[in-house]
């Protein structure tokens, strides 16, 4: 957040933010009473005053000024909801927020238009100011009701600004929210933000700080993945145990020359991989995402990434190979010789982070676990001679 110095001009008097808060909270050094502000609700800025031994800082609740008659001056954080002059704010049902020549406050416009304008003026690090395309202040009254008609900026006139992802909510002076109707109506009673009282800010680009809502699961609809990053360095390779896939004796303790055996091996096998979530983002289970993988090749990763897959989250993706020899199984004379081939099987773990980018808004989320490979099978010929 940045912070504002104010010195606000009166008519004859600097101002400064006066309301103290009810309990003391005084701080010798600026960038602490920052910190401790920034994480208060309540805070609404800081006041420097000034003293013999040097200046004090302290934290105000309110946004009310007074004259300064001592040299005070006020620092005000200011999160920066908006970059655009005008925008409009568009309910769940579809339609706009729109300001009517006599001042009424409607929310049943489904086109952004000159009426649906709004001014924001920031007031402190989550409140301020709306103001319509005629001029005047949006106000909530203690009944409930929305009015563009004030040509002053006063307490009901000034609405605290949640933020989750590209919508905001409104919260009045009185403590509730701002709610837009199915019929096109518009109250300030309601005590908890549900969908009626987000508001999606149109253009998206006019609103900053978009951060996507990575508590909640990713799913395809909303998102697509843009990087995954492998961590070789972590990653392991396990050899399973190796299988008799066949035998073939050749029996030449008689003979006087060599002799020769062929026998052939085919084997088909399910080689498998998936990716496990282990930190992070929660992905939906079933969620499609396209990516190359680090294989294993006689017992290594190699570095080299492989093409484009398709894979579905938690689910393991399934290969069928088919593994074809034909060995040579040769006995010396005056020997029995036993030929047996092994197949086989490693299984690698590789870390990875993913990164998921939002497909509406400028946000990513991170997820990371363990990438696991069932794979590169494989033979080979033992010889036993007695």
């Amino acid at each position: 957040k940045q912070w504002y110095q104010r010195r606000v001009r009166g008519v004859e008097k600097d101002k400064f933010l006066g309301e103290h808060f009810s309990g003391t909270y005084v701080y010798d050094d600026l960038e602490a009473a920052k910190e401790i502000c920034l994480g208060r609700e309540d805070c609404f800025g800081i006041t420097k005053v000034p003293k013999k031994k040097g200046a004090k800082y302290t934290l105000r609740s309110h946004w009310k000024l007074m004259d300064s008659t001592s040299g005070e001056t006020s620092y005000v954080p200011c999160r920066g909801f908006f970059n655009c002059s005008t925008f409009g704010l568009k309910s769940i049902h579809g339609t706009f927020l729109s300001a009517n020549p006599a001042f009424t406050a409607d929310w049943d416009k489904s086109t952004y238009g000159s009426l649906e304008q709004i001014t924001f003026q920031q007031w402190g690090k989550d409140s301020g100011f709306l103001r319509s395309y005629h001029g005047r202040y949006l106000s909530a009254t203690p009944q409930g009701k929305l009015a563009w008609d004030r040509t002053w900026k006063r307490d009901w006139e000034l609405f605290k600004i949640s933020q989750h992802e590209n919508k905001i909510s409104l919260k009045s002076a009185h403590g509730e929210y701002v709610s837009a109707q199915p019929d096109g109506t518009v109250d300030v009673d309601r005590i908890r933000a549900l969908i009626w009282e987000w508001f999606i800010v149109q253009p998206q680009e006019c609103i900053n700080n978009i951060e996507c809502d990575c508590s909640r699961a990713i799913r395809g609809e909303n998102y697509e993945l843009e990087n995954v990053v492998y961590d070789l360095e972590a990653a392991k390779v396990h050899s399973d145990l190796r299988e008799v896939v066949g035998f073939q004796y050749v029996h030449n303790k008689n003979g006087t020359s060599e002799q020769t055996a062929i026998f052939e091996i085919y084997q088909t096998r399910t080689e498998t991989a998936i990716f496990t979530k282990t930190a992070g983002a929660e992905i939906e289970t079933g969620t499609a995402f396209l990516t190359g993988f680090h294989g294993v090749e006689e017992g290594r990763i190699y570095e080299e990434i492989s093409g484009k897959y398709e894979f579905a989250h938690g689910i393991a993706r399934k290969k069928h190979t088919i593994l074809e020899a034909s060995y040579h199984c040769n006995a010396p004379p005056g020997s029995t010789v036993k030929c047996v081939a092994l197949l086989f099987r490693y299984r690698s773990e590789v870390p990875y982070t993913q990164s998921w980018r939002h497909k509406r808004l400028a946000c990513t989320c991170e997820s990371s676990g363990v990438f696991s490979e069932t794979s590169a099978h494989e033979m080979q010929l033992l010889v036993e001679q007695d």
